[in-house]
């Protein structure tokens, strides 16, 4: 889950502020890399749309966004780029 980190502050017109997202899927064949590195800022009133070819990760990204999937690697308040 995207948690705002303790102090942290974001602008009213904030509503999604994701940063450096991964998630990684271990399969028989080895790992895949779903997401890497991710991040996403969106503003009250932005349109957004997701855009790419089948598998690239749209539809996981959604779905770590929703709280459905827990990213493998998501910074932590120590990280110094970190908004989470």
């Amino acid at each position: 889950m995207l948690q705002l980190r303790e102090g942290a502050k974001l602008d009213n017109s904030t509503v999604i502020d994701a940063k450096n997202l991964s998630l990684t899927f271990e399969t028989n064949d080895g790992p895949v890399h779903a997401l890497q590195d991710i991040s996403l800022q969106v503003e009250k009133g932005d349109f957004v749309s997701f855009i790419g070819p089948s598998g690239c990760g749209k539809t996981t990204f959604l779905r770590v966004l929703a709280d459905l999937e827990q990213p493998t690697y998501q910074p932590q308040p120590a990280d110094p780029d970190n908004s989470f």
